[in-house]
């Protein structure tokens, strides 16, 4: 864990399909803290977002994250996105670099974004 004064990063490595068994030891070990602004960075996933390759679903497991997470800062897929859409804490960025041909013109025509989330951490609510 990295503080920066309210702030804590917590950073969990790849584990592939193996991810979603860590969400709720992740949880347990996150603490109870209401007086900070806490990132979770991840390297996976979210299943439906990039056509033709599987994700993480969005379980109970992970959206119980949110209880202690108030930013899950994700990689893995090179499309951006921020989800739920009602009421975003997951944040995709996307690659800067085009690593496939696909990303140029997206997966059967359909383009996509991406690039980078410049994050500002003002108080615990944005």
């Amino acid at each position: 864990m990295v503080r920066i004064k309210d702030t804590c990063i917590y950073g969990v490595p790849y584990y592939g399909a193996m991810t979603k068994k860590f969400f709720p030891y992740i949880f347990g070990s996150l603490p109870d803290s209401p007086d900070t602004f806490n990132i979770l960075m991840m390297h996976f996933g979210i299943s439906g977002q990039v056509k033709d390759k599987p994700g993480i679903e969005i379980s109970e497991d992970l959206r119980n994250l949110h209880n202690k997470v108030n930013y899950l800062a994700l990689g893995h897929f090179h499309k951006q996105f921020a989800l739920p859409r009602n009421e975003e804490w997951i944040f995709n960025p996307g690659s800067l670099e085009v690593n496939d041909v696909k990303e140029v013109w997206g997966i059967r025509g359909q383009s996509y974004e991406r690039g980078i989330y410049i994050v500002e951490v003002r108080d615990k609510e944005n």
